[in-house]
This record gives structure tokens, C-alpha cells and sequence, in this order.
């Protein structure tokens, strides 16, 4: 299965360097955290409530060390947060995820 995420990445990549482009550098983070959030929602594994708030819906593993992160993340909360939290709070740096993806 191939996650949004993932496509996301590939369509950053420059053809001949195989390196993310300049144009990506920038917004890639938060377009991929965004990404992986419509992933785990996609497999039922998160919600939202009212107020846009996000709830954890199962825990169990993904096999994707990213998304088995945010899970990990999403389970250390006591309480739903809105999604503008999380976006600030998953905080993934490029070279990271690049690496994990590539």
C-alpha cells in the first residue's frame, strides 16, 4: 500500500537529483504532517470531534514507523486537541522523514 505521504514525497523529488526541490524545503513539513494525518484517518486510526478536534480511534501498529509515531504521540494525550495543535506539535523535520521514506 502506498500512503498519501509517500506520493506526496515522490511528487517533491527533483528527476535527475533524486533530492527534494527547492520549492518543497520549505512547506514539505507541514504538508506532510497534514499527509499522514489523512492517512491514519483513512484507516480509521484517528477522528474528528466537534471543534475539530482529534481523537485516537485505534492504537494498534501500522508497520510505518511515521505514522506508528504519531499514534505514539496521539496516545500520550489525556484529552482530544484540535488539529492545529497537532500540526504544531508533530513537528517533523524534512531530512527525517525524507530519510525514513527514502
Amino acid at each position: 500500500m502506498v500512503y498519501l505521504f509517500e506520493e506526496l514525497y515522490l511528487l517533491c523529488l527533483h528527476e535527475e537529483k533524486v533530492a527534494p526541490t527547492a520549492y518543497c524545503v520549505a512547506g514539505i513539513p507541514y504538508w506532510l504532517e497534514g499527509a499522514l494525518l489523512i492517512d491514519l484517518a483513512i484507516q480509521k486510526r484517528i477522528g474528528s470531534e466537534p471543534k475539530h478536534r482529534l481523537r485516537l480511534l485505534s492504537e494498534e501498529p501500522t508497520g510505518d514507523p511515521l505514522l506508528d509515531e504519531i499514534i505514539a504521540t496521539l496516545k500520550g494525550s489525556e484529552q482530544p486537541k484540535k488539529i492545529a495543535y497537532w500540526m504544531g506539535e508533530l513537528e517533523f523535520k524534512p531530512r527525517k522523514v525524507f530519510h525514513q521514506i527514502s
